[in-house]
C-alpha cells in the first residue's frame, strides 16, 4: 500500500466519522452505522501505518544526518572510549567471529559426514564367533572395529536377529550395555552400546558384544549372517561345535550371499563349501573386502541328537550390518 492510498483512505475515514455524527441519529439504521464504523476502523489502521512509516523514515533520516555531521567533524564513537575498553571490545568481536566460524564449520561438517556415513562410523572389520559345548547352551561373540566419522560419538545401536524363543543375555567387556529392545512380531532386536568415553572424528573403537543364549528347545536356525552395507576390510565367521562326535566330522557348511535390497525375494548365491575341521571341531571362513550390498551367511547342519534324530529347525544369529 502506497502513501497516497493511505492518505486517501484516511480522508475517507474522517468523512465517515462526520457522516456518522451528523446523520446517524436521524437515519437510525443499523446498516448505515455498521458501514460507517467499518470505514472508520479501516482508516484507523491506515493512520497507524502512515504514522509508523513516517516515524521510521524520520528516524533513519535523523540517524543519517547525525552520522554525516559526525563524519564531517571527525567525531567517532571510539573518541568516547578508553584504550582499555577499546581493547576489550576488539577482543570480544574477534572471539565472537571465531565462535561463529567454528559453529558454522561444525554444522557443515556434521551435515556432510551424516550424508556420507549415516551410521556415524566407517566399519573396518567384523568378527562373529559361535560356541556351544552341548548344543543347547550357546555363546555368541562379536568384535567390530569401527572408525568414527562424526565430530563426536558417544554410542552406537547394535542390531541383531535371533530366531530362538528365549531372549539372549547381552554383555560386553568394553562398552556399557543398555537393555535389549525387540520389535514386536519380528526377530529384530537392538541394543545400545555406550562407549567408555566420547569418541571424536577418526578415533578407532572396538565394540565387543557377548550373548549367552538358552536354546534347549532347539527352535532356532543354524546359520550366522552379516549384512555388508558399506565397504569393509574383513568379515569372518567361526562356529565351534565342541560336543559333536566323529560321526559329524565329515559334514560341511555352505557360505552364501544374497542382495539386501531384494529382501526375502533375493536369490541365494552359493559361494563356497566349508569343510568341518575335526581337529578344532569348528567351521571357519573369512572374507576380505566383501562386496557391499549383500547379506553373507554361513549355514551348517545341526548335529544329531543322542537318540539319532536331527532337530527340525536351525539355529540362527544375524549380526548387524558392518
Amino acid at each position: 500500500m502506497t502513501l497516497d492510498q493511505v492518505d486517501s483512505r484516511l480522508k475517507g475515514a474522517i468523512f465517515a466519522c462526520k457522516e456518522l455524527i451528523l446523520k446517524g441519529k436521524f437515519y437510525g439504521r443499523r446498516c448505515f452505522v455498521t458501514t460507517q464504523l467499518s470505514t472508520i476502523f479501516e482508516g484507523a489502521i491506515c493512520a497507524f501505518f502512515l504514522v509508523k512509516t513516517k516515524a521510521r523514515q524520520f528516524m533513519w533520516a535523523f540517524v543519517a544526518n547525525i552520522a554525516g555531521l559526525a563524519g564531517i567533524l571527525g567525531i567517532s564513537v571510539t573518541n568516547f572510549l578508553t584504550d582499555s575498553l577499546k581493547s576489550w571490545i576488539a577482543v570480544a568481536a574477534f572471539v565472537g567471529v571465531c565462535a561463529y566460524l567454528i559453529c558454522q564449520i561444525f554444522i557443515i561438517s556434521k551435515k556432510v559426514l551424516s550424508q556420507t556415513h549415516p551410521s556415524g562410523f566407517l566399519p573396518l572389520s567384523s568378527i562373529a564367533k559361535y560356541v556351544t559345548s552341548d548344543g543347547k547352551n550357546l555363546e555368541f561373540e562379536t568384535l567390530r572395529h569401527l572408525q568414527i566419522k562424526r565430530p563426536f560419538l558417544r554410542h552406537i545401536d547394535h542390531a541383531f536377529h535371533w530366531t530362538g524363543s528365549k531372549e539372549p543375555k547381552v554383555s560386553s567387556e568394553i562398552q556399557i550395555v543398555q537393555p535389549v529392545k525387540r520389535s514386536q512380531n519380528t526377530t529384530a532386536s537392538s541394543v545400545k552400546m555406550i562407549f567408555p568415553r566420547t569418541r571424536i572424528y577418526n578415533d578407532v573403537e572396538v565394540v565387543h558384544i557377548k550373548m549367552l543364549i538358552d536354546d534347549s528347545d532347539e527352535k532356532s536356525e543354524t546359520y550366522l549372517s552379516m549384512r555388508v552395507q558399506a565397504p569393509i576390510c574383513l568379515i569372518s565367521f567361526q562356529v565351534d561345535l565342541l560336543h559333536v562326535t566323529q560321526r559329524y566330522h565329515g559334514e560341511s557348511a555352505k557360505f552364501t550371499r544374497s542382495l539386501i535390497e531384494n529382501g526375502s525375494a533375493a536369490v541365494i548365491e552359493d559361494i563356497k563349501i566349508i569343510q568341518f575341521s575335526a581337529s578344532t571341531k569348528s567351521f571357519f571362513h573369512m572374507v576380505t573386502n566383501p562386496e557391499p550390498g549383500y547379506e553373507y551367511k554361513l549355514w551348517w547342519p545341526r548335529p544329531m541328537l543322542t537318540n539319532g534324530k536331527a532337530a527340525g529347525k536351525r539355529q540362527g544369529v544375524k549380526v548387524q550390518s558392518p
